[in-house]
């Protein structure tokens, strides 16, 4: 009995460590799909800052506790917001087009378009 109890506190302060996040992959482009090297990827106003860069091909992940928050997306001295709202489970953004797609098990769940 004692063993069941211990297993079960184990298990339970296990659970509650772990918090839940969701991985947002991004893919940055611009004119015919060259990608956006070295963009910051941040959540507007996170305290502490919350972010990542994309890669020499353009991509990025992110994990979030929280999928609805504002993405502020900034290179060479430029920048772009955007709301970000559930289901999505990565973002493609195409300069060339002026457009941010939202997709979520790979169907298109979301547009937006930029000035």
């Amino acid at each position: 009995m004692k063993l069941i109890i211990v297993i079960f506190c184990f298990a339970f302060s296990c659970c509650g460590q772990n918090k839940i996040t969701n991985k947002v992959k991004f893919k940055l482009i611009f004119d015919k799909n060259k990608p956006i090297r070295g963009a910051t990827i941040l959540i507007k106003n996170s305290k502490p800052p919350i972010g990542t860069e994309s890669d020499m091909n353009g991509n990025a992940v992110l994990d979030l506790e929280n999928i609805r928050n504002m993405i502020v997306i900034s290179f060479l001295g430029s920048y772009i917001e955007f709301p970000l709202e559930e289901p999505v489970d990565s973002v493609f953004l195409d300069l060339s087009k002026k457009k941010v797609f939202c997709y979520y098990q790979k169907k298109r769940t979301k547009k937006y378009n930029l000035n």
